[in-house]
C-alpha cells in the first residue's frame, strides 16, 4: 500500500494518494469507479497515470471534502483530549493533598534521575543510552505537561 501512496505522490497525484493512505484504496476504487493496481510498477504506465490524474482533476472537489472531513475529526478528537485531561487535573486539584502532589513530585523525581544520571554517566556509571533517551521523553513531557497546561488553567481560571 505504501508503495502504491508513494508513486501516487511521486507523479504528482497527492491528493488521491492522501485519500488513499486515508481511506484505503478500495474505497476509492468504489467511491469513483476506477481500478488502481496492486504492483506500484504498473503505475508507471502512462495511460493509467492519465486516467487517475483525469479522476483527480474531475473529483477534486470531493477529495478534498473527505481530507477536510478526516481533518475536523482529528480536530475536534483533540479538542476531546484537552477539554478531558483538564477537567481530570482540575478533579485531581480538588480531590485532596495526594492527588495535588502528584504531578510535582513526578515532575521533581523525573529532574532528580535525569540530573543523577546526567553527573554520574561514564564516571560512575554506564547508563545505557535507551534509559538516558527515555528519562529525557519522560522530562520533557512533564515539564510540558506541568508548566504549560498548569498556566492555560490558571488562565482559562482567571478568564471564567
Amino acid at each position: 500500500m505504501l508503495g502504491i501512496i508513494g508513486t501516487l505522490a511521486g507523479a504528482g497525484l497527492n491528493l488521491l494518494a492522501d485519500v488513499i493512505r486515508e481511506k484505503g484504496k478500495d474505497f476509492v476504487e468504489k467511491k469513483f469507479n476506477v481500478k488502481i493496481p496492486n504492483n506500484p510498477e504498473e503505475l508507471q504506465n502512462p495511460e493509467i497515470l492519465a486516467r487517475l490524474k483525469e479522476i483527480e482533476l474531475t473529483h477534486e472537489e470531493e477529495l478534498q471534502r473527505i481530507l477536510l472531513e478526516r481533518y475536523k475529526a482529528g480536530l475536534e478528537y483533540r479538542k476531546t483530549i484537552d477539554r478531558e485531561t483538564t477537567k481530570r487535573w482540575i478533579s485531581d486539584n480538588k480531590a485532596g493533598l495526594i492527588t495535588k502532589l502528584v504531578r510535582p513530585l513526578t515532575l521533581i523525581y523525573l529532574l532528580v534521575v535525569f540530573s543523577l544520571m546526567a553527573f554520574t554517566d561514564n564516571n560512575l556509571l554506564h547508563i545505557n543510552p535507551m534509559y538516558a533517551q527515555s528519562f529525557s521523553e519522560f522530562l520533557k513531557m512533564a515539564i510540558l505537561a506541568y508548566f504549560g497546561l498548569r498556566t492555560f488553567e490558571k488562565v482559562k481560571g482567571a478568564a471564567q
